[in-house]
């Protein structure tokens, strides 16, 4: 028989809502300075202000509180994502290239090492990581429909989507592996090294335009 897998309860209050969102702030924060096997729910109940039993009233037990941790990373990433592919708007490939990713590392939780080295290592564990594969696919996806769009000069559609997802599966696994062995993370030369990687990579034997 497949065990049965605990979900999250569903705050319908406002209170409610707020005390579980300071509780998934709580867990990040203690991931970040103790690791997910030091977190215990005792600490976690201590910095979110509320009693372990409160705790335990919507989350009921340490992997619900696991999987809502990644599924609000999730939601996060994917509103940042969208407000990275307004913002790149520029005259040049370049140019987009640089909006989005100045837009895309704006918000620091997105990219602090110490809490992507716990929740990389746990995605599997969580039974996430496909999730995550998936909402990386539709994000690709929706990069390359914008780019295409924008820079037109890049051939079809389905040639951008191709070289886009190359590049950010490479780009995604190059920083998986760069953050579990740097410290520090030296973010700045990631961005660089990763614009300058994808940019080649669009413009590969780009065809001529249509006249």
């Amino acid at each position: 028989m497949a065990r049965r897998v605990r979900k999250a309860h569903e705050p319908q209050q406002a209170r409610s809502r707020f005390l579980a969102d300071a509780v998934l702030e709580a867990a990040e924060r203690v991931v970040r300075e103790v690791g997910w096997s030091k977190a215990k729910v005792s600490r976690i109940a201590k910095v979110a202000g509320v009693s372990v039993g409160s705790l335990y009233r919507y989350f009921p037990g340490r992997d619900v509180l696991l999987r809502a941790i990644i599924d609000r990373t999730l939601r996060s990433d994917h509103a940042v994502f969208l407000s990275s592919l307004e913002a790149a708007q520029g005259e040049t490939l370049e140019e987009s290239l640089e909006a989005f990713a100045d837009t895309m590392l704006t918000d620091g939780r997105l990219t602090h090492p110490a809490l992507l080295r716990q929740l990389v290592d746990l995605l599997d564990a969580a039974g996430r990581l496909e999730t995550v594969h998936k909402a990386f696919d539709d994000m690709i996806l929706h990069f390359a429909q914008h780019i295409a769009a924008q820079h037109p000069e890049l051939g079809p559609l389905e040639l951008v989507r191709r070289r886009s997802h190359i590049g950010f599966w490479g780009a995604r696994a190059a920083f998986v592996a760069r953050v579990r062995v740097e410290d520090p993370f030296d973010l700045a030369a990631f961005r660089s090294d990763a614009l300058y990687l994808i940019s080649a990579l669009l413009r590969k034997d780009e065809p001529a335009a249509t006249q």
